[in-house]
């Protein structure tokens, strides 16, 4: 039992990394985009508002999506369960709706630029090719934020995230019980190494 408290430990922090980065990646790419488009003189279409939109939703939505987590599981803000299940299963149908109207409303704004960016394209600037190298990578980012999305809903809803139980208590960290020492333990141990 202990091996599985710990499996879903180890399988939550690495599922909160990739998730937490990629969170930070979309909004951090779609900024670097509408800059470098900005700058292509014209060459590249740039819809304003729906870029401005998609940065504005990509900062807020995962920051209150991270609010409700962290309160309800650190500061001991109480939110009810199924709150918390109606935000889990939202966040993705909302973020698959974001990624689908951003995927259409953008497509044609490279003009006749592959979508893959190929190397042997004859770009009229180096800028272009970063610029397009750029979008593709958000692209790539925001579906695999909803892909990740997707994957954290299913470990949720089928036990594969550790029990708030399992958890030390916020200020000591997440560590599996039986690896955890009490105070005298401790003491102990830095005596006899004196």
């Amino acid at each position: 039992m202990a091996r599985l408290q710990t499996a879903k430990l180890i399988f939550a922090t690495i599922l909160d990394i990739v998730l937490g980065i990629t969170i930070f990646l979309c909004p951090s790419l779609a900024i670097a985009k509408y800059e470098l488009f900005k700058q292509s003189d014209g060459q590249l279409r740039l819809n304003s508002f729906v870029e401005n939109g998609y940065i504005i939703i990509s900062l807020i939505l995962p920051c209150i999506i991270i609010l409700v987590i962290t309160g309800n599981c650190r500061w001991g803000i109480r939110t009810p369960p199924d709150s918390l299940k109606i935000v889990l299963i939202l966040w993705p149908i909302f973020w698959l709706g974001i990624s689908t109207a951003y995927t259409i409303l953008t497509a044609n704004e490279m003009g006749n630029i592959p979508i893959s960016c190929p190397n042997d394209y004859n770009y009229s600037s180096s800028s272009i090719k970063t610029a397009c190298q750029i979008r593709l990578a958000n692209l790539i980012s925001m579906w695999a934020l909803f892909g990740i999305s997707i994957i954290f809903v299913l470990a949720a809803f089928t036990n594969m995230l550790p029990e708030p139980k399992d958890k030390i208590k916020a200020g000591k960290g997440n560590i599996p019980q039986r690896f955890r020492k009490d105070r005298k333990e401790v003491d102990e141990e830095r005596i006899s190494a004196l």
